[in-house]
């Protein structure tokens, strides 16, 4: 349990800290953030793929093809009425009463 709530702040507290310093450097020049985020990147890469070990067992299994159809159809419906929603319709600078808009949703 301690771990777990150790390992929750130290993620929040990235999350949080990531937001800042890269807001801090993309103000001065957004350059800057690849500087910072692409070592990190490349450090968390070569730790991860040294040192982390896979401990789980592979068995066979049947591709569920009735979620993957669902999964895709729903995927697909959220990314255009989002799509739609942003572009103006009539004297709206947006789209959401635009009535394609409010079936699709």
């Amino acid at each position: 349990m301690a771990m777990g709530a150790q390992h929750d702040l130290r993620a929040f507290a990235g999350s949080f800290l990531g937001l800042v310093v890269g807001g801090v450097l993309a103000g001065i020049n957004w350059h800057l953030v690849f500087w910072v985020n692409v070592p990190f990147g490349a450090l968390g890469t070569f730790w991860a793929y040294f040192k982390l070990k896979e401990t789980g067992v592979r068995s066979p299994a049947r591709i569920d093809w009735w979620g993957n159809l669902t999964f895709a159809a729903g995927l697909i419906m959220i990314l255009t009425a989002i799509t739609y929603s942003l572009q103006p319709y009539g004297t709206h600078a947006m789209a959401w009463s635009r009535p394609w808009f409010s079936c699709s949703s």
